[in-house]
């Protein structure tokens, strides 16, 4: 049964969606369009589609697709006709393949009987129309043309590092450890001479190994005669071969061939030394350009623009009668397959990160236009107030006309110019009303104003969410990959438990969601072998035959919460305790005083495991040390509560999207600060005398639960103190009436909750409460572990963001053990740790196929490695200095696994480096070739998970 919720066949879907694509844009044009890496980019495509749907069971489709790939392979003979009956053909094979594998994508399932059954008919009718068989294209050359041919690559440098190796044999300078003598040594080298010819369809070359082979054996007296001739045979071939020769590769020597016969006389010497020719003893090495990363970065840019690039297609005019009408109703046909079936789009994650940082820039943005609105708003508030008071005298004034009239009867000048501006008071009047209808228009714009500011904060924060959640994904696409190895894991230990999954849409980031499978196998077989007790032994302490383990996904605040619980035995302390004291770490008066969180922390340190026994099911005799190291890489923290007898909950807390987040901005002493709403239990008033001193620490007893206040901050760093007053006011600010009054000899306190713990910090002023884009400090700054970063206020202010959760537990003291403990006691935490299982690097093109082996190495407890071609492998090995062996697919581009295991075996000895080999191909000269050139194994797919690790393993333990 094809399990589809499983991550690997969710792999298969996108990428097989992507391939077929490819597949009938390169195959709707053929007949014109048929160069040799435009069928090997087809023929890639096909034999990915082929293993992705080996690797997930649709055996159906990998039929289908592998007769697809031998019929594009067939292409590559040159005496191929390309014409629009073949193209037709190829296109009605093409939908032989997509027509199950759309079904299967969009209903789950697919008549896989019917299917092979008219593909079947249909590529007899493109057998019929190449001459041969497809299964006979199988054995046509496979390697990628795009990096020059397999050939060059062979005789550039395998060809020449065996014959180095040839001429030493002669010599007597080589000492192996085989204990084969030297004709057997030189019949082994000419037997891979005589594979690679046969492979690389080099008659010439082969002929001069398979004579050598028989003169070796006839004649075994005359094994340096034999071999000198061979080795100027083989580099004449060689030479001939990088000079362009891709049909001989080389001729026989006549005294050679008379070497394979019986020799009566000793002519024979004196004619080997008349008839051998002088030929150079160290051949000149054609210089294989190696990509530079720029280069294949580059490639991989147009790989990825392909998909754009296809969608034009262009029209090409052609003579035939009729090749018009058909194209066309081609490519309606492409158009309406298209639209049939829903398309995903796949993203960089890089550039949702740069989306992300000019969103949180224009969020800020918007805070300065927002405090730049309210101060204009206080301006036209204070203009509207003077229009009312200037208005308000002007209209006294005008009441005063009995005094106008007085003034002009009066003789005296000064009166009369007093009276004239009496007189024009009516006019004056009217300018004041205008100024007072300015000013209404003004205040009217600026409500509109506010309008729009307010619908654009509210389009910015739908922005922030839909951009946010483009790059999460359900935590349920993690969590289903647990049922089937609690499965597993039962049937093996004989263990009765049940397994039980909340919160499965919890969104979490896409990258954490990548790096939380291992940390969490490791939790989750800790808890089956170590938490879950033997059936026999849970009945007799009360509790169902059953275990349970629970895995509970849910938010809280800023961060996202992920609860592994098992119903088990739980965790002793007094072990714990006792095992610190054994091993020296603590004194038993040190070890006394330690808290119960302070002894579940010494678990996640290397060799501190309590289980005496050490199994490849969990732990390993690491502890939990790799798993609170992969979590810490990922901002996140990890706690343990546990009962005895009752059972143990790893917690893991993981910090949620911060880029933009509602944060109350609040001062302390004499600084600005700032914090998340939702991380705050409650604002409150105290009176100072109840806050209590007990000890070395001020406590306040809050609904009868003792709260620790926290001292001063700012002794960590050095923070410029603020002078002066905030220039922005609060933006809808719930709490504004409640908490900025002038509370007499009140001390305002914010409180900091997490689980049972509860701490408080002493505050001056709240300022406001506002959506603000939180940034990261520099990695050349060393801030508090307890600030996020820094946010920028409308005018500019930079103001320090506190993590409430990182600075409660520096205060409790349970995110570390004592600094001078620790120290004092390092070297003693790096007594011998047993080495845990060996990193493998996974090497395939096909995403679907290289995360189904990475999946199954992975349930077996190994750390996996990826890489999409033997380029990128190599690249792998040099950076990863933990790998141990190496799993490689033979087809791939850019590098293609024969050449990247003979550059491997260049760097790392066969014992050193065990590489298996797992292809489609499983011809007996490409097992041959693989196990000539250093590989360890050679399996085929579709494989079987057991077989797989079992070969990995028999090479591990060598």
């Amino acid at each position: 049964m094809i399990e589809i919720d499983d991550q690997a066949y969710k792999f298969f879907v996108e990428e097989a969606t992507e391939l077929l694509q490819t597949l009938e844009q390169g195959l709707i044009h053929i007949s014109q369009e048929h160069e040799i890496q435009k069928l090997h980019q087809l023929m890639r495509a096909a034999h990915s589609i082929k293993g992705g749907a080996a690797c997930i069971g649709l055996m159906g489709i990998q039929t289908i697709a592998h007769d697809l790939e031998n019929s594009i392979r067939a292409l590559y003979q040159e005496n191929t006709v390309f014409d629009l009956e073949l193209e037709n053909l190829l296109l009605q094979a093409f939908d032989c393949l997509r027509s199950p594998t759309v079904k299967q994508i969009e209903t789950g399932n697919y008549d896989q009987e019917n299917s092979i059954i008219k593909a079947k008919q249909v590529f007899e009718q493109i057998e019929k129309k190449l001459g041969h068989s497809l299964e006979e294209a199988a054995e046509f050359p496979e390697v990628s043309m795009e990096e020059g041919d397999m050939t060059k690559f062979l005789f550039t440098e395998e060809i020449p590092s065996g014959l180095h190796r040839w001429e030493n044999l002669l010599a007597g300078k080589n000492s192996t450890d085989s204990g084969l003598s030297i004709k057997d040594e030189l019949k082994r080298q000419a037997e891979v001479f005589a594979t690679l010819g046969t492979m690389l369809n080099l008659p010439g070359f082969t002929s001069i190994a398979q004579t050598t082979i028989k003169a070796l054996e006839v004649n075994p007296k005359y094994i340096k005669k034999i071999g000198t001739l061979a080795l100027a045979d083989f580099w004449a071939g060689q030479k001939a071969v990088l000079a362009g020769d891709r049909t001989q590769g080389g001729n026989l020597n006549a005294t050679l061939v008379k070497l394979t016969k019986p020799l009566k006389s000793r002519k024979v010497e004196t004619t080997a030394k008349r008839k051998q020719v002088n030929q150079p003893t160290q051949a000149v090495k054609a210089v294989v350009p190696q990509k530079s990363e720029v280069a294949v970065e580059t490639e991989n840019v147009k790989t990825s623009n392909s998909a754009t690039a296809s969608v034009n297609i262009s029209q090409k005019q052609v003579s035939a009668p009729g090749v018009a009408n058909q194209k066309k109703q081609i490519q309606q046909k492409q158009i309406t397959s298209t639209s049939s079936s829903s398309l995903g789009v796949r993203i960089d994650i890089n550039r949702l990160e740069m989306l992300n940082n000019l969103l949180g820039e224009l969020a800020t943005q918007d805070n300065s236009f927002i405090l730049q609105n309210q101060q204009s708003q206080a301006s036209i508030g204070t203009l509207e107030k003077g229009w009312q008071k200037f208005y308000q005298l002007m209209m006294k004034l005008q009441d005063m006309k009995t005094f106008s009239e007085q003034l002009n009867k009066s003789p005296n000048s000064q009166n009369n110019q007093l009276a004239y501006l009496v007189n024009i008071l009516p006019n004056l009047l009217e300018e004041i009303a205008q100024v007072g209808e300015a000013v209404n228009d003004i205040k009217l714009l600026h409500q509109q104003s506010q309008q729009v500011v307010k619908k654009r904060q509210q389009t910015l924060q739908q922005i922030q969410n839909n951009l946010t959640k483009t790059r999460m994904l359900p935590v349920e696409s993690l969590l289903n990959r647990f049922p089937r190895m609690i499965r597993d894991l039962s049937v093996q230990k004989q263990k009765q438990v049940k397994l039980e999954l909340v919160g499965m849409n919890t969104l979490i980031d896409k990258v954490v969601l990548e790096k939380l499978y291992d940390p969490m196998v490791h939790i989750v077989r800790n808890a089956f072998d170590h938490g879950i007790e033997p059936p026999e032994i849970r009945q007799s302490n009360g509790k169902s035959k059953e275990g349970k383990i629970t895995i509970k996904s849910y938010y809280q605040g800023n961060y996202t919460y992920i609860e592994i619980r098992d119903d088990g035995r739980g965790i002793d302390v007094n072990k714990i305790r006792n095992l610190a004291i054994q091993k020296k770490i603590f004194s038993v008066t040190e070890a006394a005083k330690l808290s119960t969180k302070q002894l579940y922390k010494l678990l996640f340190y290397p060799d501190f495991s309590t289980t005496k026994k050490v199994s490849d099911l969990s732990g390993r005799g690491m502890g939990l040390e790799s798993v609170y190291s992969q979590i810490e890489s990922l901002k996140g923290n990890i706690t343990i509560q546990s009962q005895l007898g009752q059972g143990t909950k790893f917690i893991l807390r993981l910090p949620w999207t911060l880029t933009i987040t509602k944060l109350l901005v609040f001062r302390m002493e004499g600084n600005l600060f700032a914090i998340p709403l939702d991380i705050l239990a409650a604002i409150i008033y105290v009176d100072p005398s109840e806050i209590k001193v007990e000890g070395r620490e001020k406590v306040y007893y809050w609904k009868g639960k003792k709260v620790s206040i926290a001292p001063s901050i700012l002794l960590d760093y050095n923070y410029p103190i603020v002078s002066g007053s905030i220039q922005q006011e609060s933006v809808e600010f719930s709490w504004k009436n409640s908490y900025t009054k002038n509370s007499q000899g009140k001390v305002m306190l914010l409180l900091i909750s997490e689980d049972s713990d509860t701490i408080a910090i002493k505050i001056e002023q709240i300022l406001m409460e506002q959506n603000l884009t939180i940034k990261p400090f520099s990695k050349i700054l060393k801030a508090p572990s307890y600030l996020y970063g820094c946010t920028i206020l409308g005018d500019g202010s930079l103001v320090p963001v506190i993590d409430g959760i990182q600075l409660l537990e520096k205060i409790l003291h349970t995110e570390k053990l004592d600094a001078k403990i620790l120290l004092k006691n390092t070297s003693k935490f790096k007594q011998s740790i047993l080495s845990k299982l060996p990193t493998i690097l996974v090497i395939d093109d096909s995403l679907t196929t290289r995360q189904a082996i990475s999946s199954t190495l992975q349930k077996a407890g190994y750390d996996i490695v990826q890489a999409k071609d033997g380029w990128q492998g190599l690249v792998k090995l040099q950076q990863n200095t933990q790998i141990q062996a190496v799993i490689c697919d033979v087809e791939m581009p850019q590098m293609n696994g024969f050449e990247f295991l003979s550059r491997c075996r260049k760097q790392y000895p066969i014992a050193q480096m065990p590489v298996l080999m797992l292809t489609s191909r499983s011809s007996q000269r490409y097992r041959i070739l693989a196990k000539q050139l250093g590989a360890n194994d050679y399996l085929s797919k579709p494989y079987l998970d057991q077989e797989l690790i079992n070969s990995l393993q028999s090479y591990l333990q060598v």
